[in-house]
């Protein structure tokens, strides 16, 4: 890290938070065993997601690359996300009992099929999908709207009384601790 003096600041600014981190109690659980199994499932699922939206960044960097350099070091990250993420996933499709064959079946299927399509076909079933996408997403926003709000609410009112890193506690507004895995 010497060679880069500005990530080394970067990493020596961070390291308290960092520590912070692995303080929290989802890492002891994790750490020491006493974990629930529906939390690591959760956690999973968070973690993929998580990981989607940060290859979408490598992946936005490639469009942007000037050089090829630029271009393959942008694509090896990418690609470090993708595959790992793919193997976690497969990973605990197997662990849980359930079959990733159907999964890797459905994509090639997919992927054979979209292949032999018009491109004005394939932006209409993308169209569709999203439509179908937008009808399960709008309902679970539209439900959680409240608990959102609450948490800006309390996220100000923190703010404002001079916290200089405000935390989130479940309790501030109003749920209860002990139906939640993680959050508190």
């Amino acid at each position: 890290m010497t060679d880069l003096p500005f990530v080394s600041a970067l990493v020596q600014a961070d390291l308290p938070v960092w520590e912070q981190c692995l303080q929290t109690e989802f890492l002891q659980k994790m750490e020491n065993g006493t974990l629930s199994e529906d939390c690591f499932k959760s956690y999973l699922v968070e973690d993929s997601l998580y990981l989607r939206e940060y290859a979408k960044i490598f992946a936005w960097g490639m469009t942007k690359a000037t050089t090829m350099a630029a271009m393959r070091t942008y694509y090896s990250l990418l690609s470090f996300v993708q595959e790992n993420e793919d193997l976690t996933r497969l990973r605990y499709l197997e662990q849980y009992g359930n079959h990733y064959i159907a999964f890797r079946l459905l994509a090639v299927l997919v992927i054979f099929v979209g292949a032999g399509m018009s491109m004005d076909n394939a932006w209409a079933v993308a169209d569709i999908c999203m439509a179908f996408m937008c009808l399960i997403n709008i309902p679970s926003i539209l439900a959680l709207n409240g608990t959102a709000i609450a948490v800006m609410d309390d996220y100000g009112k923190q703010l404002d009384a001079g916290v200089e890193n405000p935390v989130f506690k479940a309790s501030n507004i109003g749920l209860d601790e002990s139906e939640l895995d993680y959050w508190k």
